[in-house]
């Protein structure tokens, strides 16, 4: 992430933009991603900017406090509908790291759905998607995205595509030569003589 430096030398010494009161003040790097002014004091970006939100936070406080207190509110009342704003606020502007969360989630609810229409375009049986989803993704690494990692398991493992198991007919009876009888024939004429039929 590319740091942004403030010249914080320009608002001690007045002025809008041109020079202040003072003698030039340039700043220079120091290599450690702070700046040094003329006068040797280093800061950063992040520095400004925590030192900007907190006195913008006290500024709201101080504000909304005395807001409330117009309203005819006691010290722990204040105290209270600080907080209330507070935790309403926090509510209403969800963190960073929330949000990326959800979008992770989704992302990764997105990927889910068009591996299952890989699977599925492959021949791959509803009854076994979850667990080919399983082995697969196991498989996957910066070698193999998942259609790699999924033809490769499916070569080895055919029966989850339909293709690994054939019924194959010889076409010769086992009843018995020149007799023309399957063993369904045997086993129904066995059940018809038990019977008497």
């Amino acid at each position: 992430m590319k740091k942004k430096f403030f010249d914080l030398q320009l608002f001690t010494d007045g002025g809008e933009g041109g020079t202040g009161g003072g003698t030039g003040t340039g700043t220079a790097g120091n290599g450690n991603g702070s700046q040094n002014n003329a006068g040797g004091a280093a800061y950063s970006y992040e520095q400004a900017e925590q030192i900007a939100e907190a006195r913008a936070d006290r500024a709201t406080k101080a504000a909304l406090a005395d807001y409330f207190k117009k309203q005819g509110m006691s010290e722990d009342e204040v105290t209270a509908a600080l907080a209330d704003f507070k935790a309403k606020r926090a509510a209403q502007h969800p963190g960073v790291a929330a949000v990326e969360k959800e979008r992770d989630a989704a992302l990764a609810q997105v990927e889910e759905m068009k591996n299952t229409g890989y699977l599925r375009d492959k021949g791959v049986k509803p009854d076994d998607i979850d667990y080919v989803l399983f082995k697969v993704g196991k498989n996957v690494d910066d070698k193999a995205d998942f259609k790699k990692a999924a033809d490769a398991f499916l070569k080895e493992n055919p029966r989850f595509t339909g293709q690994g198991y054939r019924v194959v007919s010889t076409g010769k009876p086992d009843g018995g030569a020149g007799t023309g009888q399957t063993v369904n024939d045997s086993i129904n004429a066995s059940i018809r003589s038990a019977f008497g039929r």
